[in-house]
């Protein structure tokens, strides 16, 4: 969020609320659970209207991205701006966000 994100506020604190939606959508994303959250906050960041930029709205934030209605509009592409194009990082370019596994780990509910 904080690497991709620079349109709205950063995160500066995980908080167990925070951990628990993180862990929910990272074990419902497959193979590549990295890519599928630079994807959605790339999708964030590029959207006029989820960024702010377009004026029409600032509810925007990390966990409103994190709530499970919002999250899926966000992957489907439901907030992507009419004339641009997606920006998802490649799978490669993702070897840098590194997860802490302690709380990533299936089962700790």
């Amino acid at each position: 969020w904080n690497d991709i994100v620079s349109d709205l506020p950063k995160v500066v604190s995980l908080t167990e609320q925070r951990k628990k939606a993180i862990k929910s959508i990272w074990m419902k994303a497959g193979d590549s659970p990295l890519w599928r959250f630079a994807s959605a906050f790339r999708d964030v960041q590029d959207s006029d209207f989820l960024s702010g930029r377009n004026g029409q709205w600032s509810g925007c934030g990390f966990d409103w991205v994190l709530k499970p209605a919002n999250w899926t509009k966000i992957i489907e592409g439901g907030y992507r701006n009419k004339t641009g194009k997606s920006h998802a990082p490649p799978q490669e370019d993702i070897g840098h966000y590194a997860p802490d596994p302690d709380w990533l780990k299936a089962g700790d509910d």
